[in-house]
């Protein structure tokens, strides 16, 4: 597709993995990294808002919100080779590159054949490794983790290929002391949250908001998503 339909809309959310409901704890696959469970943002909330939003477009001529994924056009979609660049030196977590690779094949004879690969791509990253261009729940654009919508493989299953349809959470350092001893590039809770808390809840809760005036989120969900899931190293302050 070339040119999006006027009368179509894409939306995506950073982060998510391949399931509908992942802000919770939930077993992870034993030859995936992300064996000890992970934290990925829901979507069903902004699915129930964009049920909504199509309704009244289809009743009463109220267009929905604008599309918002990662594209090429603002710079948010970039090369791998890019998205390594742009990934923090998290100890322990080098830039997955595993990607399901897309080939154009020629099967007009008995034996198909590549006539070559399509480029792959990937999405911006910010500092911390969380990604641009999309829909951000409160739990990316207010973190206390990495989270990302893919995950590698252990060593010894199939490294060159993604764990299927998981995501992974990578969370930050309680302390700053702790972060500079493992070398980690990312700030601490402590440090972008001196608050604690009350100062994550007020941040994820102005997120809410401004979603819930994009129309990307119902008023009535607000409240749950800005909860998001708390970081223990914060609700004990």
């Amino acid at each position: 597709m070339t040119r999006q339909p006027d009368d179509v809309r894409l939306y995506a959310v950073a982060g998510a993995d391949h399931t509908p409901g992942g802000a919770r704890l939930r077993p992870g696959l034993p030859y995936c990294t992300n064996a000890a469970g992970v934290l990925t943002p829901p979507v069903m909330p902004f699915v129930r808002a964009m049920v909504f939003a199509l309704d009244d477009w289809v009743s009463d001529g109220v267009a929905p919100p604008a599309s918002r994924y990662p594209s090429l056009a603002d710079d948010t979609l970039v090369t791998m080779e890019e998205g390594r660049r742009l990934w923090p030196a998290i100890p322990g977590h080098p830039f997955d590159a595993s990607r399901n690779l897309a080939e154009d094949w020629d099967d007009s004879s008995p034996l198909p054949r590549s006539r070559g690969g399509y480029p792959l791509l990937t999405v911006r990253t910010d500092a911390d490794g969380n990604a641009t261009g999309a829909i951000r729940h409160p739990m990316v654009a207010v973190p206390t983790a990495t989270i990302v919508g893919h995950a590698g493989r252990k060593p010894g299953y199939a490294p060159e290929d993604s764990c299927p349809l998981m995501g992974e959470s990578i969370p930050f350092a309680a302390t700053r002391a702790e972060r500079l001893a493992s070398g980690d590039p990312r700030l601490s809770l402590e440090e972008r949250y001196p608050g604690g808390a009350r100062e994550l809840t007020a941040k994820r809760r102005a997120v809410a908001d401004r979603l819930v005036k994009d129309r990307l989120l119902l008023l009535e969900d607000a409240e749950s998503v800005a909860a998001g899931v708390m970081d223990e190293a914060l609700t004990a302050k």
